[in-house]
């Protein structure tokens, strides 16, 4: 392989290497910048000398190298490419005398860091399509490299294909280490990949990461723009592809196989293939220089928060991540600074926010945008209903963990034993961590109804046919306990969506003889006046976001009270804003009854049943039941 290498692979790796030392030779802003312009973005131009000049000049290669580095790394770049003279020798990059291996006849070529998604990555090319597998992987340390070696030794004992791998060399002077985002990291990566595969006669590479981290929405404002990584977002697996087919002048495929997994999908597949013994070898964590042998994961970086939700939810024991190979306990751990706080406290209340957004409000964010249109020739219907269809399930794994944790360490909650700054004390929202003692007195004075739903600081309790389950709190729920709190009574799904108090909600209903509910016009008026006068305050505060906010809410005020005013004629048409109103409910109580379904199963069939869900929301059980709701 190494005899005879094109001097355009050579010229990659050169590259590649100069555009990863650069990124990490420039500082950025400090942790604590958050102006996200000139402060952040960096301008950074190459003028490279190069074996093939014609070829790195082309306006398809130079176009798609510029496009791709600047969007993964979320700066401006620009490259001058001219004649190299005294070329220096590729062995000095490669290095194969640490391996025994036959190259020959090898199947498939897949980038291989060491942590859980490569690993899902190798297993399904080696175990399940006994593939025979070149592992290339990027020997950024010694560390690394002996955890990679390790790993690799350890998965020999599971599969029967053949496996090389490939440690490829590749490090700067320590002085050139002033920042230490490395957005550009996975360039390297992929062209390493790109290298190897093209030495070994092969057109396609697999760069293996979850589609939560490839979509990577942004969890919190410290993580936008160059913060939020682009590792394997799709517009970047785009750029590849089309830089990678424009420099070899055929087509080549950069493959991630996972981009509609979440996390917990990755851990199931190793565990499927009864490799869940090999997940503990794997190390996620981003904190590589303080990383050791029994504890390589902090506990507090994103990647250990995700890595450590995904193995809970997929079900792995403590021999597969054992807790202990954990520095800081992820759920129930103190978090000292704010920085650590603020991104748990984010990661939950993100999946939160997922579980209750509409699928517009998911796929109508900057972020996926870019990754719908990076997802040609996937349909842009199809890639989004897959988007949303990816995060829904995601959310539902993080909400399955934090509920398990809350039965679990139930005692703990209520003793309040548990240090304020973990993550599962700061899963409970805000106006729930603590109860009124008369409402705590009142709660367990209560006789205990045969039916009852009841909202406890920490989730609410479903009592039905004398078997009792807890779930945390959620939109659907809210709309639930207003619902079976009146019987027979049709609540407009756009009162639930706009929280108006159950005290004063009014029961409309159509009476030809009278005309609409007075009460009901008087609540709107009442509601729409309180609006426009906040409406006017942020107006004066130059406030664009609560404005926009406001507005949607007064057109949507305004067609509910033309909407009375038609009762008693011929029903109005729906109006967007009441369609948009209905769908969010309806999907809400949906995802909630889904829910229950797994804890309850005559409970969710007696709600799915009893529960007309359309512009009016309606509990008409059939017989007749009642339900106790208490609601702190």
């Amino acid at each position: 392989m190494v005899r005879d290498v094109p001097p355009v692979l050579t010229d990659l790796l050169e590259i590649a290497t100069y555009i990863y030392c650069a990124d990490q030779a420039i500082k950025r802003g400090g942790r604590a910048e958050f102006e996200y312009g000139k402060k952040w973005r960096r301008s950074l131009e190459f003028y490279i000398p190069v074996r093939e000049p014609k070829r790195w000049s082309s306006d398809r290669v130079r176009t798609a190298l510029t496009e791709t580095v600047s969007f993964l790394s979320d700066d401006d770049y620009e490259f001058h490419f001219m004649s190299l003279k005294d070329a220096p020798s590729i062995e000095t990059y490669l290095h194969f005398r640490d391996t025994d291996d036959d190259e020959s006849t090898l199947d498939s070529v897949v980038l291989f860091s060491g942590g859980m998604d490569s690993l899902a990555g190798a297993i399904r090319e080696a175990v399940t399509d006994g593939r025979s597998v070149a592992l290339v992987s990027h020997r950024a340390a010694p560390k690394v490299h002996a955890l990679q070696k390790r790993l690799v030794s350890e998965f020999r004992k599971h599969c029967s294909a053949r496996l090389w791998h490939v440690p490829v060399w590749i490090n700067k002077d320590s002085p050139l280490t002033r920042e230490d985002s490395q957005r550009s990291r996975s360039f390297l990566y992929a062209s390493l990949g790109a290298v190897v595969a093209r030495m070994l006669g092969l057109s396609r590479i697999l760069l293996c990461e979850n589609g939560i981290v490839s979509v990577n929405l942004p969890i919190s404002e410290q993580l936008v723009g160059a913060r939020a990584t682009r590792t394997t977002h799709p517009q970047v697996i785009k750029g590849l592809n089309e830089l990678f087919s424009a420099l070899f002048e055929t087509e080549f495929e950069v493959k991630n196989p996972f981009m509609w997994s979440t996390r917990a999908d990755v851990v199931r597949l190793i565990r499927e293939a009864s490799a869940g013994d090999l997940i503990k070898h794997t190390v996620s964590c981003s904190h590589t220089l303080s990383r050791s042998r029994d504890q390589p994961h902090c506990g507090a970086c994103s990647q250990c928060i995700g890595r450590r939700f995904a193995t809970l939810s997929g079900g792995c024991s403590d021999d597969e991540d054992p807790p202990g190979g954990y520095r800081k306990d992820v759920i129930l751990g103190e978090r000292e600074s704010t920085e650590e706080r603020t991104l748990v406290e984010s990661f939950v209340r993100h999946a939160q926010a997922i579980e209750q957004a509409t699928d517009d409000e998911i796929t109508m964010s900057p972020e996926a945008i870019r990754a719908i249109r990076g997802l040609t020739p996937v349909a842009a219907s199809e890639a989004a209903d897959k988007l949303v269809d990816l995060h829904r399930r995601h959310a539902g794994e993080v909400g399955g963990v934090i509920e398990h944790q809350i039965a679990a360490n139930a005692g703990t909650l209520r003793r309040d034993e548990l240090p304020p700054t973990c993550l599962l004390r700061m899963a409970i929202p805000d106006r729930d961590r603590e109860v009124g003692s008369a409402t705590g007195r009142r709660l367990h004075s209560s006789k205990r109804a045969a039916n009852q739903l009841v909202r406890e600081p920490e989730f609410w309790l479903l009592r039905f046919e004398g078997k009792e389950i807890r779930l945390v709190h959620g939109k659907g729920l809210d709309h639930l306990s207003v619902v079976l709190g009146r019987p027979g009574t049709p609540i407009r799904a756009f009162e639930l969506q706009q929280g108006i108090p159950s005290s004063t909600r009014p029961a409309v209903t159509r009476d030809s003889d009278t005309g609409p509910d007075a009460r009901a016009r008087k609540d709107y008026k009442r509601r729409l006046e309180s609006v426009e006068s906040e409406l006017d305050r942020a107006r004066r505060d130059h406030d664009l976001a609560r404005i926009e906010r406001l507005e949607e809410e007064k057109d949507a005020l305004v067609s509910e009270l033309q909407h009375a005013v038609g009762f008693g004629r011929r029903p109005p048409r729906e109006s967007e804003d009441q369609k948009r109103a209905r769908q969010a409910v309806c999907k809400a109580l949906n995802r909630t009854i889904d829910k229950i379904a797994v804890r309850h199963r005559s409970l969710a069939r007696h709600l799915d049943e009893s529960i007309d869900r359309g512009a009016s929301i309606t509990y008409a059980p059939h017989p007749p039941i009642t339900w106790e709701v208490l609601i702190s």
